[in-house]
């Protein structure tokens, strides 16, 4: 402790900015505990010209629904999630699920929070059968009805938020449709819904939990609604968005505390939730536009080729607080293997040699 590990990640990510032939800022994530990189990225913002100060943003998290991040967000125009934020949503699912202290969840919770994650999606698509997509509900949002009235946008009877999304950016307002998308995604509440489902009920309201009375479909529905409860970050429409920031970090310290069993688990669940909130559009690779809808492709395309070309990096501080979650180190574990294909460099920084 002491001896200068934040200071060599804030010089190596310097580095990584001050490369030599770059046109643009690389992209730079810092999970941090505390203000250790808020100097350099003050220095870097400080350092950009008026119009792209954004680009270097340091924020400090806080358990409030100002800071709501919908973990559900897909990418622009995509019903479903991809491969790679299908098993991200799984994982956290899965911690949510995890009793505090416990090594692993219990029997059957991860099959059932795959099963979850497929039915909220179908439950929410536009275009499926049986399906109930989130109405379009005026006043919600004031940027998205004035842009509705600035383009003289004709919505059809009883409209859905998805046909708000696909109208916007058919006249080529992708900001705003990116916006109204975050009302047409399913939310964690859907997760108690989507559970109770007969088809996912017949498979699995025989397994029980441990040697209790009690099936895991409750034992689901019980921990989902108390992480609603907990955190109120996780559990609303998407307030906080950082993607226009190209350097960015986040300090999890209000939102990580140490302690008990109950304290490591929420700092687990801020890691993932940061990860995700910053890195999610890095693992978009060429192979994965088939599964984006074909409208949406070029754009899509265009956005790529600059996250392919610009450098990419991933720093986890404190990384020793993690070490009774099973859930984060498997994720890591993932974006290490995946991003030697997507260029992305991983650093962790911690006091535990192990």
């Amino acid at each position: 402790p002491g001896a200068g590990k934040s200071v060599l990640m804030n010089t190596l990510n310097l580095g990584t900015i001050l490369s030599p032939g770059l046109e643009k800022l690389p992209y730079v994530a810092i999970i941090d505990i505390g203000p250790s990189s808020a100097g350099m990225i003050s220095m870097i913002k400080e350092a950009l010209p008026e119009e792209r100060q954004h680009e270097a943003a340091h924020y400090r998290l806080r358990m409030t629904q100002e800071y709501a991040v919908n973990p559900f967000d897909t990418q622009l125009g995509c019903r479903y999630p991809l491969i790679d934020e299908r098993s991200y949503l799984v994982e956290l699912l899965t911690l949510l699920c995890t009793p505090p202290g416990a090594e692993s969840t219990y029997d059957g919770i991860q099959q059932l929070a795959g099963l979850v994650v497929d039915e909220m999606f179908r439950w929410r698509d536009d275009k499926s059968a049986n399906s109930e997509p989130r109405p379009y509900l005026p006043r919600l949002d004031g940027n998205v009805d004035e842009m509705l009235q600035k383009h003289n946008i004709h919505l059809p009877t009883d409209p859905y938020w998805w046909d708000v999304v696909d109208r916007l950016f058919d006249v080529g307002e992708t900001e705003t449709a990116i916006k109204a998308q975050r009302y047409a995604a399913p939310i964690l509440a859907d997760a108690v819904t989507a559970s109770r489902r007969p088809q996912i009920r017949s498979l699995l309201e025989q397994t029980s939990v441990g040697m209790t009375a009690e099936n895991i479909i409750n034992a689901f529905e019980r921990m989902i609604t108390s992480s609603i409860r907990e955190f109120p970050i996780l559990a609303g429409v998407t307030r906080f968005d950082v993607s226009d920031a190209r350097l960015c970090a986040l300090d999890l310290m209000d939102v990580s505390p140490q302690g008990d069993d109950t304290a490591d688990r929420q700092t687990a669940i801020m890691y993932m939730l940061a990860r995700h909130i910053m890195v999610r559009h890095w693992w978009v690779g060429p192979e994965m536009l088939q599964s984006i809808p074909e409208k949406f492709r070029p754009w899509h395309e265009m956005r790529l080729q600059d996250i392919i070309e610009s450098p990419k990096r991933l720093c986890y501080d404190e990384f020793h607080r993690t070490n009774s979650s099973k859930s984060v180190r498997a994720q890591i574990i993932r974006d290490v293997r995946e991003g030697r294909k997507r260029g992305v460099q991983i650093a962790l920084s911690s006091q535990l040699l192990d």
